[in-house]
């Protein structure tokens, strides 16, 4: 198995359909933020006091270098939860600034660790749910590791889609993902005009189908 069979396996594989992490934990809700575009839900630094699920908009989790430059860490979308490695921390590492208005509901963290060390199955549910955060990122660090950026952009593509299947929706905008995947907006639009010039895939509006390998 190459490279490509590998990351096409860690990264159909994420996609697997998951029980939410607030159903696995059946915690209660302790409030909830409602954030404007490019507003900060915390940054580098401040006390960890919440595990927190976005519940409509976009939360991006980005890590500020000191040469200027910042890396995108996490993309988080409707019903999914962000920096849970932080309830085992007194501070933040990075910062988490939406990128579209943005609900975020907020679960209490000591609440959360009580759970995990006196509910033995819960906690397990818990392991496993952080063991495919592992996984997202083994596929996400291969992905960024494609040199070229046609095939970094279709591994993107084909790692949307439903495994077998050689079609599907791209919802996020392409600067988005440009932003995810390491590349530049433009390197972007330029690797889809390569690709499609190609004959590997077209474009329908949001709709991508890739075309089937002899």
């Amino acid at each position: 198995m190459d490279y490509r069979d590998s990351m096409s396996y860690d990264l159909h594989h994420m996609k697997t359909p998951a029980q939410s992490l607030i159903d696995i934990l059946d915690l209660p809700r302790k409030g909830e933020r409602l954030l404007a575009k490019g507003q900060s839900l915390f940054c580098a630094g401040d006390l960890v006091h919440n595990l927190y699920c976005v519940k409509s908009g976009e939360i991006q989790m980005v890590r500020n270098l000191g040469d200027g430059t910042t890396v995108l860490l996490y993309v988080g979308t409707a019903g999914q939860t962000f920096a849970e490695a932080s309830l085992f921390s007194e501070t933040y590492h990075c910062d988490a600034v939406t990128n579209a208005e943005t609900l975020i509901y907020l679960y209490d963290k000591a609440h959360v660790l009580d759970i995990l060390r006196n509910n033995e199955k819960k906690a397990f549910d818990f392991m496993a749910h952080m063991a495919r955060q592992v996984m997202e990122l083994r596929g996400h660090v291969e992905l960024i590791n494609v040199r070229a950026a046609h095939e970094r952009v279709l591994a993107y593509i084909q790692s949307q889609m439903p495994a077998g299947s050689l079609h599907t929706t791209i919802a996020q905008p392409w600067n988005c993902i440009a932003a995810h995947i390491g590349l530049s907006p433009e390197a972007v639009y330029r690797a889809l005009a390569k690709l499609q010039h190609d004959g590997k895939l077209k474009r329908e509006g949001k709709r991508i189908f890739l075309s089937r390998v002899p």
